[in-house]
Parts: structure tokens; C-alpha cells; sequence
């Protein structure tokens, strides 16, 4: 991504949008960190690359059937 980097756009998405629904994804050896700190963020499910498709579409299954908490 030109403007901003992956954690960037995740910081943007979780604070300015309260309820979104993040799942990252991360290769290379810096990419444990990254998704350690995507975690902090709020990010709902993350894989390191290679990641299995099945584990893939139950994280997306789970993150479309949570509802927001209610305030």
C-alpha cells in the first residue's frame, strides 16, 4: 500500500470505526511481530502466511456472525 502500511491501516480501521471486524494476515520473519501488535489493535483473528483456507473462512464465519456489544 502507498499511503500507509498494514498496522497503519489497522490503527485508522479499529479507531475510527468501533465495531469493524479486522482479521490480519502476515508473512516473513518480521510478521509475528506485526500480528502480535495487530492483536492490540483489536484485530478479531490473525494467520501467519502460509495459513490453512478452512481456519481462514471459519475466522471470516465467526467475525460476520458477532454482533456488536450493546451500549
Amino acid at each position: 500500500m502507498p499511503e500507509m502500511d498494514g498496522l497503519e491501516l489497522m490503527l485508522e480501521l479499529t479507531s475510527n470505526f468501533l465495531h469493524v471486524k479486522v482479521i490480519a494476515m502476515a508473512g516473513g520473519l518480521e510478521g509475528e511481530a506485526s500480528l502480535h501488535v495487530a492483536k492490540l489493535l483489536g484485530v478479531r483473528h490473525t494467520f501467519h502466511k502460509p495459513f490453512e483456507m478452512d481456519k481462514l473462512l471459519s475466522a471470516v464465519r465467526d467475525a460476520l456472525a458477532a454482533h456488536p456489544a450493546q451500549s
